[in-house]
């Protein structure tokens, strides 16, 4: 098998890998993926960020993650303000509720991973995390410009927030 078929079907696996971790964190909670995604997304970049942010970054629309918003400051999970830059923008932070929840999942998927590993030897492991963090990068950006103006039906986003 060629090198790039290997990484992308073992990049596959470990993306269903993640995602059912995920689904199983997010329901031990009592939140829905689209919920824990952006409590760990928050957590992930340590800053606030706008509504908008959020949408892209969880390729849902603004409306959805303005639904999600409202639930988890509901339950104390994060904060909204006004941008202090753009009256219209709407920030959301993390309260410690929900950092103590990303925090929980980062530990857990920590653990996995190590479980999973258990055994291996390291040595040729940085070069490997490296690589995937430039593969990460690149098909992010390369993704997203790729995939600019291709339209996506308009249920899906209410479908991944009703999740």
């Amino acid at each position: 098998m060629n090198p790039v078929a290997e990484i992308t079907r073992s990049c596959h696996g470990l993306s269903k890998a993640e995602q059912h971790v995920r689904y199983r964190l997010a329901r031990a909670k009592g939140l829905n993926t689209s919920e824990f995604e952006l409590l760990t997304t928050l957590f992930h970049y340590n800053r606030p960020m706008n509504v908008k942010e959020l949408a892209e970054e969880l390729m849902l629309c603004s409306q959805a993650v303005t639904k999600i918003t409202k639930r988890l400051q509901g339950l104390d999970m994060i904060s909204l303000a006004k941008s202090e830059q753009d009256r219209r923008a709407t920030m959301v932070d993390l309260r410690e509720k929900g950092r103590e929840i990303a925090e929980w999942e980062t530990q857990i998927r920590q653990r996995l991973f190590a479980h999973a590993l258990r055994g291996e030897d390291f040595n040729g492991y940085s070069d490997f995390a490296s690589a995937m963090r430039v593969l990460e990068t690149r098909v992010t950006v390369e993704t997203h410009e790729a995939l600019r103006g291709v339209p996506v039906p308009a249920e899906t986003d209410t479908d991944l927030a009703d999740a």
